[in-house]
């Protein structure tokens, strides 16, 4: 079955999503040029999460500082999330030196996908900081790479610097539809031991979602409200 034999409701579903719904079949397979999409897709994806950011590209983005958690290659962020979480010692340690004292820290993290951080980023981070600094936050340190860098790091850079509120941007997990989804992370009051339940994050930044330059000047306003309300994570209410 064509896609264009499929009944007007199933078509407008396959209108309205990037969900593969309504692709139309060949017998009991999916179409050929389906099929070679999804394979296309799929390559996409495992290439965003076992790739590694380009170490000169975070410098272009303004990075001042590139740092790395316990994970030391992708094999190792892979099969153990918590090294992903907690920097190495001589890490945390240049971190306090070049950072330390900043209320607000911008960091970057490749997470679990190498392309959304390369494509993202640099449209999110000018905009993030110029709105920063018009909403009157204080001192704003970085931006500063985590590589191997998963969403609990923030509890780590927190503890380095001293910062009371971390924003981390991160590389979600790729899906079918798109490889280059980020996500922006609060963290305020951030220490060790703290849970999601903690946290804030703008999911799903990408063109077809949250366009980067909107999501930039969003978790800009965000942090100022968290910071003057002193409630973050599920007691702050955007």
């Amino acid at each position: 079955m064509r896609p264009g034999d499929l009944p007007e409701e199933a078509r407008l579903l396959a209108a309205r999503t990037p969900a593969r719904v309504a692709t139309g079949r060949a017998g009991t397979r999916p179409p050929t040029a389906q099929l070679l999409r999804l394979r296309a897709d799929h390559a996409a994806a495992s290439d965003a999460v076992r790739g590694e950011v380009d170490p000169a590209l975070p410098a272009t983005w303004g990075c001042v500082l590139s740092v790395s958690t316990l994970a030391a290659d992708r094999d190792i962020y892979l099969d153990r999330p918590e090294d992903g979480r907690i920097l190495r010692p001589e890490d945390a340690g240049l971190l306090r030196e070049r950072v330390g004292g900043c209320e607000v820290l911008v960091a970057v993290a490749d997470g679990l996908s190498k392309a959304a951080v390369e494509v993202q980023a640099p449209k999110a981070l000018p905009v993030l900081l110029s709105a920063l600094e018009l909403e009157g936050v204080g001192t704003v340190g970085g931006p500063v790479f985590v590589r191997n860098g998963r969403v609990g790091v923030v509890d780590s850079l927190g503890e380095a610097t001293g910062a009371r509120l971390v924003i981390l941007l991160v590389g979600e997990r790729p899906g079918l539809s798109t490889a280059e989804s980020l996500s922006i992370y609060f963290a305020l009051d951030p220490a060790p031991g703290r849970t999601d339940a903690d946290r804030n994050v703008i999911s799903n930044v990408h063109e077809a979602g949250i366009p980067p330059v909107e999501a930039a000047a969003v978790a800009a306003s965000w942090a100022a409200r968290m910071l003057r309300s002193g409630l973050g994570g599920v007691r702050f209410r955007p």
